[in-house]
């Protein structure tokens, strides 16, 4: 992918997740799950891959959510887990506010790292996000829903 094309998919990113579809601006309600037949479900999107300000190379989907709600998971597999470790401190202390940080995932297994942040949006505005790393493998997960972050996570994670 020539510098070019990398600039104009992270303006298509950058757009994306500006995006009043993206920042849940036209959501529908949805009534809270009772059972697990009602929990939220998730459709894939677009895929690709993107470079971060640093020239770091991300793989990414988007996906929507059953509420409508649209959500962004960014990838790598780096070459060490120390590799993968920076790239998630680097996040982390981007981070509009640190919420939760550990060394297991949603459902309690080990990971290297886990964190739920305030991710800050350009413009300031900021949404939830978890980001975590396992090995060599660095994860991130933002939307405007918290519930749908963490609930993808559930679905997304190994």
């Amino acid at each position: 992918m020539n510098s070019f094309m990398a600039a104009l998919l992270l303006v298509s990113v950058a757009h994306f997740v500006q995006s009043p579809m993206f920042l849940g601006e036209q959501r529908t309600a949805q009534k809270p799950a009772t059972d697990a037949s009602q929990r939220a479900k998730f459709e894939t999107g677009d895929m690709g891959e993107l470079l971060d300000e640093d020239g770091v190379r991300l793989g990414f989907t988007v996906y929507k959510g059953s509420d409508g709600s649209r959500l962004l998971v960014l990838y790598e597999t780096f070459e060490s887990s120390t590799a993968a470790q920076k790239y998630f401190e680097k996040c982390v202390s981007k981070a509009a506010k640190l919420i939760q940080r550990k060394k297991t995932n949603a459902s309690n297994k080990a990971v290297g790292e886990r964190a739920e942040i305030l991710l800050r949006l350009d413009g300031g505005k900021t949404v939830p996000a978890v980001l975590w790393t396992d090995g060599a493998s660095f994860h991130e997960i933002y939307s405007e829903s918290r519930k749908n972050v963490l609930g993808l996570e559930a679905v997304y994670q190994h």
